[in-house]
């Protein structure tokens, strides 16, 4: 039998340890965890999809591509974003910043992400830094990687390059082609080429807005010491390689949540 001096005690101590318990449950559910947040940038066809998508499995965090986003808004019946991606050019701002702002605040996108093709302009710079401070996060990205790739090898390739009509994986006629011709690897559903990959004049098109905005904007990043520029040309692994090499000065892989 428990004298009640002893009772009292026991009961002391269980009322401690489940304050104890409280507490550590409370900080270890406030610690803010290390978060990747990269931007890739390149001219169409550089690369940047596939190596984009290699380095989000890596460190588990989502590749978000806003011209994956943009079509998808075109599909479901934008008119404007589907006359841009048609001619060639930018969208607006006010329409980039509410895309960027649905996505970016997605569970998903909580421990970090890829950013695959934005920002373009300094423009877009300002609209990311805007989204990232209202959702809390905090402007500096961890890197950029700027994938460079000379004009020749960008047609060769765009020319050659097939998208599955569901998944999205992306093929090469001559460097990635599918084990069945015209045939998703992993879905086994018909691939297409984009229309705007097979169009000479709008290709060039893209290539000179890439070349006008977006070295400005490297210009930027590359003041900030944050832009690692990568060469898009040679074996996919052999380029992978030195992304992960440039992106190891400053990007570590989130902690799994247990």
């Amino acid at each position: 039998m428990k004298t009640k001096e002893q009772t009292n005690t026991w009961k002391h101590v269980e009322k401690v340890r489940g304050a104890m318990t409280l507490w550590l449950c409370l900080l270890i559910g406030s610690a803010e965890v290390k978060s990747a947040e990269i931007i890739f940038l390149g001219p169409p066809g550089s690369g940047k999809g596939t190596q984009s998508n290699l380095l989000s499995q890596k460190l588990k965090i989502p590749q978000i591509s806003t011209g994956d986003l943009l079509r998808e808004r075109a599909q479901a019946g934008d008119l404007e974003i589907a006359k841009v991606l048609e001619k060639g050019g930018t969208i607006s701002e006010g329409k980039l910043e509410t895309i960027l702002t649905e996505r970016l605040s997605s569970p998903d996108a909580k421990q970090g992400w890829i950013l695959d093709g934005c920002p373009r302009t300094l423009a877009h710079v300002r609209i990311l830094n805007r989204v990232l401070t209202a959702l809390g996060r905090s402007e500096n990205v961890d890197a950029v990687i700027s994938l460079e790739v000379p004009d020749s090898v960008v047609h060769r390739r765009l020319a050659k390059r097939q998208i599955c009509s569901r998944c999205g994986k992306i093929y090469n006629q001559d460097s990635l082609a599918p084990k069945t011709k015209g045939v998703c690897d992993l879905c086994h559903n018909p691939l297409y080429h984009r229309s705007d990959d097979l169009n000479h004049d709008v290709v060039i098109n893209r290539l000179n807005h890439f070349k006008n905005e977006t070295s400005l904007v490297l210009d930027f990043y590359q003041r900030s010491g944050r832009l690692c520029r990568v060469s898009g040309v040679g074996p996919k692994p052999e380029v992978f390689g030195k992304i992960l090499k440039c992106q190891g000065i400053k990007i570590s892989k989130p902690k799994e949540q247990k």
